[in-house]
Formats: structure tokens, sequence, C-alpha cells
């Protein structure tokens, strides 16, 4: 891990919003994003539902967009050691649309990437060879998933190896009225832990064995979003999140994610999750300062989901 102490965490951003606006890019004006943090987990493999989210980025888990051409950022994702192949890896290096990369899905969880630190340690060296900013894996907000976590950032530092920001999970009960200040508190808590800008690449309210005897709706998740997102715009260190996910109400994904789905399989219209989180406009003027953390609970093992 590098990481230089004179970075502003908020740099990034304005970078990606030069880029953007520089002709022959081929995205969308900063202008047109309300957000420059806010961004999508992309399970529907459409551009207009993921433009219409407003959203400034996206990523789809896959080292390549899907289909068609949103407006809003691509993000490639190495989900698990079988994508860090060469063709893989100089095909990002050589797109220059890309800004970032992110890296292994949790790899914490047996039904995920599934990966020892030992292993992604191995192929760490491939992925910085892309010269793109470079995002640690996404663990899950567990017990075993801190420990990996924690012996990865270990093991990169002490071979020197690049981690530019870190990228995390979060599922909890968003029926609590602290769900908001208990999200903040967590990242506030990894900030202060590994000193590194976070990405919040999946986050949202499920069905969780925790709250089984809740009637969890979609007000939940709206009431959730409007207390949660002014802290991530307003907490520096937060350079990116992105909702899970727009279409998450049918399949392996319906009993866990059907009220957090922005979309609706069914007909292709917003829940009003996704209105929600569509007109979402952060105040010029917020300011996290305020702030107060609260405790939380780390988990000691990662939700089943999916």
């Amino acid at each position: 891990m590098r990481h230089s102490p004179s970075r502003k965490t908020d740099l990034p951003t304005l970078l990606l919003a030069l880029l953007l606006s520089l002709p022959g890019v081929g995205l969308a004006a900063p202008s047109s994003f309300p957000s420059m943090k806010k961004g999508v987990g992309d399970t529907s493999g459409l551009a207009a539902s993921i433009d219409g989210l407003k959203v400034s980025w996206y990523y789809n888990w896959k080292p390549a967009p899907d289909a068609g051409n949103p407006q809003a950022e691509f993000v490639p994702m190495i989900w698990g050691d079988y994508f860090a192949t060469d063709k893989v890896l100089d095909a990002i290096k050589a797109n220059p649309r890309y800004t970032a990369l992110l890296a292994f899905n949790e790899p914490d969880g047996t039904g995920e990437s599934n990966m020892t630190v030992a292993q992604a340690i191995a192929l760490w060296p491939k992925l910085m060879a892309t010269g793109k900013r470079l995002g640690s894996p996404a663990v899950t907000q567990s017990g075993p998933g801190a420990l990996w976590l924690e012996q990865f950032m270990a093991q990169a530092n002490a071979l020197g190896y690049r981690v530019d920001f870190l990228c995390v999970h979060w599922y909890d009960d968003v029926t609590q009225p602290q769900a908001a200040p208990m999200l903040a508190s967590f990242l506030s808590d990894l900030h202060d832990k590994y000193h590194l800008p976070i990405w919040l690449t999946e986050f949202s309210g499920g069905n969780w064995d925790f709250i089984a005897h809740k009637p969890l709706t979609y007000k939940h998740n709206t009431d959730f979003i409007a207390k949660a997102l002014p802290l991530l715009e307003g907490l520096p260190f937060v350079e990116r999140y992105a909702w899970f996910a727009t279409i998450s109400d049918q399949g392996n994904f319906k009993y866990f994610y059907e009220k957090a789905s922005l979309y609706r399989s069914d007909s292709d219209d917003f829940t009003e999750v996704g209105a929600a989180y569509r007109d979402f406009t952060p105040e010029p003027l917020f300011s996290a300062a305020s702030f107060k953390r609260v405790p939380y609970r780390i988990r000691p093992h990662r939700p089943d989901k999916r």
C-alpha cells in the first residue's frame, strides 16, 4: 500500500470532474450529474435503467460493460481470480475511459469470489500494472471480512503494494432509526484505521435474518436514503457510493432485496426506492461536521445473501 498523506481524499473526485469535461471522453459533462459520488451496482445491463437514476458512475461486477452506452462512467471489476488474465487486464490498461479498477468481490465469502489473502496478494501486481487507480478487495461487513481485510492490507503494506482506495459493503437493519449514523460510523472507523479514501460499492436494506420478524417495506429504504445519502455526500473521505441494485426483485435476489430494488422487473417502472435514489440532490452547503458516531455491531458471520 502506498498512500501519500498530502493527497486530499476529494482530489480524485475533482480530477474526475476535469476528465469528464474533456472533449472526446464520451461521457456527459459534470453538470449533468447531481452528484459525482452517487453510483449504482447494475444488474439490468440496460443503459436507460442506469442513466434514469441520474448516477455519475456504475459497475456490473465484470471487467467490461454490457451492451448499451450509458452516460455514466463505467468502472471495471476483477470479480475473482479467473478474471485476472493478461488479456482482460491488458484491455483495461489500454482503455483511457477507465479511471479506476475494482478488485475481488467479497473474497471472505464462500458464495462469492472465495479467495485467500495469499491468492489476492499473489495477483495484486498484475492489477497494479494496469496503471488505474486501484481499490481494495471489497469484503463483507462481518468479523471474518474485517479480519480478511486487515491481513490483506498488512501484507500489501509490507510489500509496498499500491492500494489507492478502500472498497467496502454495508448491509444492516435499515428499520433502525440510527441506521444512517451506524453506516457513517462504520465508514469513519475504517477511514481512521486505514487512512484511505472509501468507495461504498454495495449498500441497501435487505430482509436479513436479524430483522426477520419485522415488516421490511419500501419506506424503510426510502427513509434510509433520505438520511444516509447526505452523510455520504458530506463525509469528505467517501469518494463514491453505489446502491445495490438496479433490478433485484426477482430470482434469488427477491427474498433479500425486493424492498431495496430500484426498478420493478415486471414493468420497468421505478419503485419508491428508485425514485428516491434518482431524485436525491445533495445540498451544496451541507456539512457532515455535526455527525455524531454511534455504536454499531460487527456481525460474527456474513449475511446470508444471494
